[in-house]
Formats: C-alpha cells, structure tokens, sequence
C-alpha cells in the first residue's frame, strides 16, 4: 500500500492539501472527520477523541482500508502511525502566523482580532489532542519527509509536490497491502489494545 500523511499547522488549509494531492494522485482521501466517524461505525461511541487507544485504533482502520486503495491521510499525527513502513510518505504544512491568520480570516469570516483568537484556540486544542492520543505536543521536525511552506506555496503547489515526491519514491510500485500482512499486523494491534 501507498500512504501519504498530510498534516500540519492550523491555519495552512491542510485539508485542501490532502484532498487535490489525493485527487491527482488518485488515492483515496482520508479527511480527520471521516477517520473520527469510521471509527465510531467500527468500534462504538465509547472511543474518545484524545483517547491513548485511539493510535491503535485509527492504523487498524487505515490497515483494512489500504487492502483497496492507496490512501491520503489528512490527520495531524498520521506520521506516527506508520512507523518503519516503506511505501509512506509523510508531510508537514507551515505557514508563517500572519499568513494562518488571514486564512482564518478568509475561512471564517472573521475580523483579524477574532481570526488571532480563533487560531490560537485551534492551536491549544491541536496540542491537547496530540498529547493526549500520541506522549507528546507538538511534531517532532524528524518525524516528517518533506515540509511545506503554506506561506510561498499555494495548494495546488504543494499538492504537485507531494504528487513528484510518490512518483520519485515509487511508492506506486508496492501494490496494495496484502490480506495476509494485514492479518498480521491486525493481530498485533488487537493485542495492544486488549492490555
């Protein structure tokens, strides 16, 4: 299986990023709302959002999935979920604050004081939920294969990149994950989640 994490700073439009790399790459795009509610389907409304599980959780979800497509995952702390995977690709959006501001600005339709607030919200509720589900508050620069710059690039350009980073990598040669590994690393995560 192909995978491709987009996540990043609140304010850089990671979501559209994810959404036209996928489309150009032809993969199937895993938005943080769609993961949130593939999860409630599988394994109830018990599963909370900032739960310690929820790492374990999300990449059994994203194992089934990978058997049929190559995937796009546009979820803050998807770099973690694939550690040691040779067909991933992980990216990182940054933006300078001013520029996170007027996107706010012109998404919300806010003034610059209320966009200012609004972002730092998302930031501190961004921080919690990493925390929460992964040890630790803000991403590791290391953790990331490429890092984009929201602030000299539009969309449609980062999404070119990430497409020319999978070509370079040919992560498309790997196919999709066979149900024999699949199985395999399902019975690990079921044991972790189990304790």
């Amino acid at each position: 299986m192909a995978v491709v994490t987009v996540s990043g700073e609140p304010g850089c439009r990671t979501r559209e990023v994810a959404q036209l790399a996928a489309q150009r790459l032809g993969f199937t795009h895993l938005s943080a709302e769609r993961v949130d509610s593939l999860l409630g389907e599988e394994f109830g409304p018990i599963i909370e959002n900032n739960s310690k599980a929820w790492p374990d959780m999300a990449a059994s979800l994203l194992l089934r999935l990978a058997t049929e497509a190559h995937l796009v995952i546009g979820v803050d702390g998807a770099e973690l979920l694939f550690r040691n995977f040779p067909a991933l690709v992980r990216v990182r959006v940054v933006a300078p604050e001013n520029r996170r501001i007027g996107n706010v600005m012109l998404d919300d339709r806010l003034d610059r004081a209320a966009a200012r607030v609004s972002l730092r919200k998302r930031e501190a509720e961004l921080r919690a939920t990493r925390k929460a589900r992964f040890g630790r508050a803000t991403a590791a620069p290391d953790t990331f294969d490429l890092t984009l710059n929201a602030g000299s690039l539009d969309t449609s350009h980062m999404a070119a990149l990430i497409e020319a980073a999978v070509s370079a990598r040919s992560l498309l040669a790997h196919g999709y994950l066979s149900h024999a590994a699949e199985a395999q690393l399902q019975f690990q995560i079921r044991l972790r989640l189990a304790r």
